[in-house]
């Protein structure tokens, strides 16, 4: 079994639904399926930040957020979380990336992830990447490297959870 959990970041829903998860296609459809049940056993979730992200939008993915997952979204309200996020914040304020950037960062779900994944010990889940280069966003992998959070891509994910989940589906996909 996997020895920690993980949390998605909503790029894992909306960029999976408009890119290479699509619901009408295959592979999208085992992605779709498998999501619920790794959420139901206790390896994936998300946070209410990522949740009022995705709700925004009148979509598919909002309809299949509200029947299958909206149980796996954990609140970010608890002391330790908020703490981390001040400090996330109080850091952030002091670097060189640009104001816009901060700005959305802040305002957005991605800090409120990786304080949560920090004050739980789980794995920030992204389709972000590393750059230490870039001042016109603020990659959630970085932050997460400030902050001794550890963090992967989807698809690492989904390698190291495919024999599990095929485990508990009966099937490998």
């Amino acid at each position: 079994m996997v020895p920690y959990k993980y949390l998605l970041d909503t790029n894992c829903f909306i960029e999976s639904m408009k890119r290479f998860y699509r619901f009408d296609i295959e592979p999208g459809r085992w992605y779709w399926r498998t999501l619920p049940v790794y959420a139901e056993n206790g390896l994936i979730m998300s946070i209410d930040k990522v949740w009022d992200e995705i709700k925004v939008k009148e979509d598919m993915l909002k309809e299949w957020v509200k029947k299958n997952f909206s149980l796996y979204f954990v609140s970010t309200n608890d002391e330790e979380t908020q703490e981390i996020y001040s400090e996330i914040a109080n850091w952030l304020i002091k670097t060189n990336y640009k104001k816009p950037a901060k700005d959305e960062f802040l305002n957005g779900a991605d800090p409120w992830l990786i304080a949560a994944a920090k004050s739980k010990g789980h794995v920030v889940v992204t389709l972000e990447h590393k750059n230490d280069t870039i001042r016109k966003e603020v990659p959630i992998p970085n932050v997460c490297e400030k902050f001794g959070v550890h963090y992967m891509d989807l698809f690492q994910m989904l390698k190291e959870l495919d024999g599990f989940g095929s485990h508990i589906q009966g099937d490998k996909h």
